[in-house]
This record gives C-alpha cells, sequence and structure tokens, in this order.
C-alpha cells in the first residue's frame, strides 16, 4: 500500500467523502499551491480559533477553561531525565507556536514570536509514598495543575513536569493553552519526543528535518485567503443553512448556572455492545451512510426526547488540517462545523438518517469557513452562560492518532488517559 492509499485508508468516513468530493471537483485550484512562509514583522494576527480564545480569555482572567493538558505519557524503564530535557526544549526550538506570547494594540490581538526560548523540567519524587499511593497521588497533582490559568502576554504557555514513582517507572505531564494547541497536536508532540529522545540517549544529533512553514504562517495565509469568491461561496452555504431563528436547546438542569466562569463538568463512560455495533455497520452497508451519521441521528434523537425541539444543532470539531503541510505542526487548527437538522413530521429513524447524511456531507464540503467567522457574519443573540449558536456538541474519533505503546532505547512509553472536568457547553458526547 502506497503512503498516500495508507493516508486515505486512515481518514474517517467523512473525511474520505470530503476527500473524493474535492478531488472530484478538482477544487479549481484552491489547493493547489503551498502555504508560503510570512514576510518578517514584529507581530503576527491570530488565527480565527485563536481570536475566540484569546477573546475567552479576555473576558475570563482567571478562568483554567482553556488549559489543555497537552500530553501525558507514562516511561517505563531506564529514563534519562537530561535526555528527555533536552528533547522538550528542541520541540521548542522548531515550534515558534511554543515561544509565542499574545498582546493587544488598540484593542486587537496580535501573536509575538520569541527568537529563542526554553522549559524548565520540574521534577518531583514520591518515593517517600506508599507504592500504591503514588499514582493517585501524581494524578490528583496532575489535576490541580491543570487548573492553575496561563497569562497569554507572558511566555511560556507550556509547563513540563517529571514526576518520578520508582526507578523504573516516570509520569511526564505536558500543560499548554488551547491557544497553542489541539487534540492533533499531542499526536505530533508524542512523535517528537520520541524520535528526540532516542537519539539523544544515543548522543545523536536530531532526525526531525526543518518545518517548511510554521503556526503563523498559517495564521497569516488563513486570513489572506478567506476572502473574494470562496468567502462568498461559503457565506452563501452556511447564511442559508442557518438562516431564521437559530434554536437554542432547552436541556433539563438539575440546578441553574449561578456563575458561567466555572465549566464543571461531570462525565458518564458507557461501551456499545459488539452486537449492536456489528448491526450498526450492517446499517452502514445497506444505506451508504457511516457510522458517525448513524450515532449522530441517535443522538438528535434523544436531544429531541429532553427538549421536544424538532429544530436541532449539534456542533462537530474537525482537525482543519487538510493539506499536508499542516500534519506535523503544533498549533490550534480545530474548527467546529455546526449541524442543523430538521426533525419535524415525525419522520422514521431511516429517513431522519439520511436528512443527517446530507447535512454532514455538505458541512464538511464547507468546512473552511471558520466558526468564529461565521459568528461574526450571524451575531446570533448572545446569552450569557451559553455558547453562541453551539450548546451540544458531538465527537467522533475513527482512529487514534496516539498509539498504544512506543519502545525506545530502553524505555516504553505510554500515553496516558486523563479525565477533563471543565467544558464551555452544556453536553458533549465523544465516541472513540
Amino acid at each position: 500500500m502506497s503512503d498516500l492509499s495508507r493516508r486515505i485508508a486512515n481518514l474517517s468516513p467523512e473525511k474520505r467523502a470530503l476527500f473524493a468530493s474535492r478531488h472530484k471537483e478538482g477544487q479549481e485550484g484552491y489547493h493547489s499551491s503551498a502555504i508560503p512562509t510570512r514576510q518578517p514583522a514584529e507581530r503576527y494576527p491570530l488565527s480565527f480559533a485563536q481570536q475566540r480564545l484569546w477573546f475567552v480569555d479576555l473576558f475570563l482572567p482567571d478562568s483554567a477553561l482553556y488549559n489543555n493538558l497537552g500530553v501525558a505519557l507514562r516511561f517505563t524503564g531506564e529514563l534519562d531525565v537530561a535526555a528527555l530535557e533536552r528533547s522538550l526544549n528542541e520541540i521548542v526550538r522548531r515550534h515558534e507556536i511554543l515561544r509565542t506570547t499574545f498582546i493587544a494594540i488598540e484593542g486587537e490581538p496580535f501573536q509575538v514570536i520569541a527568537e529563542s526560548g526554553s522549559i524548565p523540567l520540574s521534577l518531583l519524587n514520591l518515593e517517600t509514598l506508599p507504592a500504591a499511593e503514588r499514582e493517585t497521588e501524581a494524578l490528583r497533582r496532575a489535576a490541580l495543575a491543570s487548573h492553575e490559568p496561563f497569562d497569554l502576554s507572558r511566555g511560556p504557555l507550556l509547563r513540563a513536569s517529571v514526576i518520578r514513582l520508582n526507578p523504573q517507572e516516570h509520569l511526564l505531564f505536558l500543560l499548554l493553552h488551547h491557544i497553542i494547541t489541539d487534540h492533533e497536536s499531542n499526536a505530533v508532540l508524542m512523535r517528537e519526543i520520541s524520535a528526540l529522545y532516542s537519539a539523544f540517549v544515543a548522543d545523536k544529533p536530531s532526525p526531525l528535518p526543518e518545518l517548511p512553514i510554521q503556526f503563523a504562517d498559517f495564521a497569516v495565509w488563513e486570513r489572506e485567503r478567506l476572502c473574494g469568491e470562496n468567502l462568498e461561496r461559503l457565506l452563501a452555504y452556511w447564511t442559508t443553512q442557518l438562516s431564521g431563528t437559530l434554536p437554542t436547546l432547552a436541556l433539563p438542569r438539575s440546578h441553574a448556572s449561578q456563575n458561567p466562569s466555572r465549566f464543571q463538568a461531570m462525565t458518564y463512560t458507557f461501551t456499545v455492545a459488539p452486537d449492536l455495533l456489528a448491526g450498526l455497520k450492517e446499517l452502514s452497508r445497506k444505506t451508504g451512510t457511516t457510522l458517525y451519521m448513524q450515532l449522530l441521528a441517535a443522538f438528535k434523537i434523544v436531544l429531541y426526547g429532553y427538549t421536544r425541539q424538532n429544530d436541532i444543532i449539534v456542533g462537530t470539531p474537525v482537525s482543519n488540517r487538510n493539506r499536508l503541510e499542516l500534519e506535523n505542526l503544533l498549533g490550534m487548527f480545530v474548527n467546529n462545523l455546526v449541524l442543523r437538522t430538521d426533525l419535524s413530521g415525525n419522520p422514521a429513524f431511516l429517513d431522519l438518517l439520511q436528512r443527517v447524511r446530507e447535512v454532514t456531507l455538505s458541512a464538511y464540503d464547507h468546512q473552511d469557513m471558520p466558526f468564529e467567522k461565521l459568528v461574526e457574519v450571524l451575531r446570533p443573540e448572545r446569552v450569557s452562560d451559553q455558547t453562541p449558536i453551539i450548546q451540544v456538541a458531538f465527537s467522533y474519533i475513527a482512529h487514534t492518532s496516539l498509539p498504544d505503546t512506543v519502545e525506545l532505547p530502553g524505555l516504553r512509553l505510554e500515553p496516558l488517559s486523563l479525565p477533563d472536568d471543565m467544558v464551555d457547553l452544556e453536553m458533549l458526547l465523544s465516541v472513540g
């Protein structure tokens, strides 16, 4: 299998549909040229996604809502702490976004990139505790650290710590502000840590090629390309799709939200039974839909059951990395798509499924409209304790980008799964 074929095979069903659509249409040269490097300047504009997070931080400066525990890793074996610290600082050198801070000039935000920078690697030894208590204490401390806010005007916006459980077991926690990272960046970090540590522990130079572009190049390009016919095409679709009065889901609450600066959440985890999953896959084959579409349709039925509303909007995150030069970059690329479905007329499930399919594919084909730009154009009515347009989201991860384990010289590396108890939505359903 060629590298391109492997990439296509690993795409989610929706991305495969989008790839086929764009390949067929040729996109009229839209993606025919590489993202150019920017002209040198003292400061650069924010991407649309970054701008939204900057405004959130402006109004909620002490909130840790968008702190993002980017990577949590377990090292089993003989850890060379010096080689790990060198690896992290080489990543800081490679990626300008890790040396970026944010300022405002006459109310307009800009990103400023330091020419050089480094991050200290803090060390904590828990061997004085009973062995059975060490990991629990490490996770407790990591959770507390994740609630400490960043000052976006002062770097670095990355904190790194290693907790020693015993001579053969260490935990690495990297905490980044969401304005400089996203879910896909976690995989980039893990790949680079693995490659650099393997080289440095053997006293070899970095094996990683220099990056062709940086995140600021993307931010400048994103704003320059969102104009003219391309912007008109995207606006025509989204203003039609979101015309009229936008629905606000009246979800039942056990209590009123008294403090919108606190976004505490509770998580309920469940597993889909294998026989049910097999039945859904068979339904996919018969109806020309995907598991994503089926679960989204079922989720909208649940929301209808709670609200009795026929007009339902659910948001869904997309990686927004649909260009090769973005795959190995760290940064906040993720975009939110608005999926609006009409449930009126009491449709049978298969009829609703087709409605969801049509809306989903059309939305993915117009995913280049930044959600933040859409909010700016539509100017929806603001409610203090609700996010604009989207109150509920559905996240589907068809293929995890993080490997289960990575074998390094004298060491095994595994990603840790940590609970996330903060969310800026009424409800988030994640499937993976």
